[in-house]
């Protein structure tokens, strides 16, 4: 059996953790940043600003929001609106974007360091919004405000741009619909109120749409939480900001929020979001936000640290689907080798967003790994075995048994494969050696549980061949051939027998 050509995996490392920032939408902005300040010892990083194509620039209100922020080494994230996004599409407002555009230009050309987050037309998956519910025009527009900026000589070190949607969709639309490309977005966000109505808890507010854009937008590019916050009615808010800051801050796509600190009548109903309050911060909010970085990392968004980190995860997961449930997995990079090449799609069909790497191997399973690794010709209607008919799995059993790999397991009549069966340690060990054709070796790894296994020189030859190092790390003395082999293992396993 020949080994097939496969990206290199075995000794792939996931990247670093990003930093974590701490935005604010804040009327009063220098009033409540300075009380944040003041109770936490740092300003939160990034200030949200709401612009419109329709404003005259220069903007004397803008551009001494943008110079307060300067001043204190914080960047302004700034949401383009318009009022006829047909109009900015076909160019009719281009005399406004270039104004706008022209300004800010000036405005950072005249100092040092100054830098600037972008998002473009945000929400636009809503219907509510004169930009909204229009995919096409939506890409089209992103585009044109993008490309203003950048042809007014704003490159990345200075100006960012973010891919910002509603976490919700309106009917028949989703935040896919809407991604204008690798190419022109630096960040995806989106955002999420907690208005009780009904009341979200973490998973509700955000994990569902973290899960969304993992799995149809990127798993690459960083993640910002656009704007959200929460009222106090009726759930435990408390518990709310805890889980938010600790779960977003476990995930390593996700670089930061920005919080909504504001009060405003909706419908009808007064809803308080607010954390900092003239002279007070909420306690739960500002310990948690200790735990996350500070502004003096904002220059990872704009000095080619995010870009390097975006490279680093396209090496690992671009191609892989995206499971919701290998995040705390040691073999993590593993599994997701092993599905950006095509021997896994999930254990949930049809929406396969689950790998289980927990769960036991059968020897099934272990047959479609092995021919979908090795990609093992049919076994032209030989019929190997009694007791496969009736699995999903026989062609790729008979196609194992063809190539030699397996014999069955009830020797020395072998006429049975026992697909439902778990696999064991040591039988995986035979399986690989057999497949991979991994040459016998003179005693170097001696584990002192494999003694009386009859897969003993398989386990020896497999150690030697670096696929396996033992059960028991750190001391790795033992093999464990009796123990099921998990879908995670398994994985590990398959990576560092193909991977280079």
């Amino acid at each position: 059996v020949q080994m097939m050509a496969v990206a290199p995996a075995h000794g792939q490392e996931a990247p670093g953790e990003p930093p974590k920032f701490l935005g604010m939408a804040a009327v009063d902005y220098p009033s409540d940043f300075t009380t944040y300040r003041d109770a936490s010892g740092r300003y939160p990083a990034i200030r949200q600003a709401f612009w419109t194509l329709e404003e005259t620039w220069p903007n004397a209100d803008a551009l001494g929001g943008l110079t307060w922020l300067d001043n204190h080494d914080l960047v302004a994230y700034a949401e383009i609106t318009t009022d006829d996004l047909a109009a900015l599409v076909s160019g009719r407002k281009d005399a406004g974007l270039n104004a706008m555009v022209g300004s800010v230009a000036d405005w950072i050309h005249s100092g040092t360091n100054r830098r600037l987050i972008v998002a473009p037309l945000p929400e636009a998956n809503l219907v509510d919004f004169p930009w909204g519910a229009d995919p096409d025009g939506y890409k089209a527009g992103y585009k044109r405000i993008r490309d203003a900026f950048r042809n007014a000589g704003l490159g990345a070190d200075e100006v960012r741009f973010v891919f910002a949607m509603h976490g919700t969709s309106s009917e028949g639309l989703s935040m896919a619909d809407f991604y204008p490309g690798d190419e022109v977005v630096d960040i995806v966000g989106f955002s999420i109120i907690n208005r009780n109505d009904p009341w979200h808890d973490y998973d509700s507010a955000f994990q569902r749409f973290i899960d969304e854009i993992k799995g149809t937008i990127t798993q690459v590019k960083p993640i910002l939480v656009t704007q959200t916050a929460s009222v106090v009615e009726t759930g435990d808010r408390d518990a709310w900001l805890r889980d938010m800051f600790r779960n977003l801050g476990a995930d390593d796509q996700v670089i930061g929020i920005v919080y909504f600190n504001r009060a405003k009548t909706e419908g009808g109903k007064f809803n308080d979001y607010r954390v900092v309050v003239d002279d007070w911060v909420d306690p739960v909010f500002l310990q948690e936000s200790l735990a996350w970085s500070g502004p003096d990392e904002l220059n990872w968004i704009f000095d080619g640290s995010m870009d390097a980190w975006v490279t680093e995860r396209e090496a690992v997961y671009a191609g892989a689907p995206y499971f919701t449930d290998i995040g705390s997995s040691p073999f993590e990079i593993d599994i997701l080798w092993l599905a950006g090449e095509g021997i896994t799609q999930g254990c949930n069909p049809p929406v396969n967003d689950r790998f289980c790497p927990n769960d036991r191997v059968t020897r099934g399973q272990m047959a479609a790994f092995l021919v979908r690794a090795l990609s093992l010709p049919p076994a032209g209607g030989v019929d190997s075995f009694v007791d496969d008919n009736d699995s999903v799995f026989e062609s790729d059993i008979e196609r194992l048994a063809a190539a030699g790999v397996t014999a069955g397991c009830n020797p020395p009549v072998n006429d049975r494969f026992c697909p439902d069966k778990t696999v064991t340690r040591g039988q995986m060990a035979a399986f690989l050696v057999r497949a991979l054709s991994l040459p016998t070796v003179g005693g170097t790894y001696d584990f002192v549980d494999d003694n009386d296994s009859v897969f003993e020189s398989d386990i020896e030859r497999l150690a030697a061949a670096g696929v396996t190092a033992g059960c028991n790390p750190p001391a790795n003395d033992r093999f464990c051939p009796d123990n099921s082999v998990t879908r995670g293992q398994m994985a590990a396993f398959l990576a560092r027998a193909l991977g280079s």
